[in-house]
């Protein structure tokens, strides 16, 4: 996972984790499927705070500040990663 930081609705700074769907043979870039969680209220009022700046705040190819890889995986530069094996 990695955390990809925006900003909800109310202009807050928000990070979310997201994990890259990008196939393992792919160097020098990353991708997510982001879905867009809409307001649902009662429970979700406000929807998904990321997910809607990610989907529709902000144009296609825009550059995000993410921090990572979490978990058992190491960047190694050049879009180069070494995955722990349990």
């Amino acid at each position: 996972h990695v955390l990809i930081y925006g900003k909800d609705g109310d202009g807050k700074m928000v990070a979310r984790a997201y994990t890259p769907a990008t196939a393992d043979e792919v160097r020098g870039h990353v991708d997510f499927v982001i879905k867009a969680y809409r307001p649902l209220p009662p429970r979700f009022p406000t929807g998904g705070a990321l997910s809607q700046y990610l989907c529709d705040r902000i144009p296609l190819y825009t550059d995000v500040e993410f921090r990572g890889p979490l978990g058992e995986i190491e960047y190694l530069r050049k879009g180069r990663f070494d995955v722990a094996h349990c």
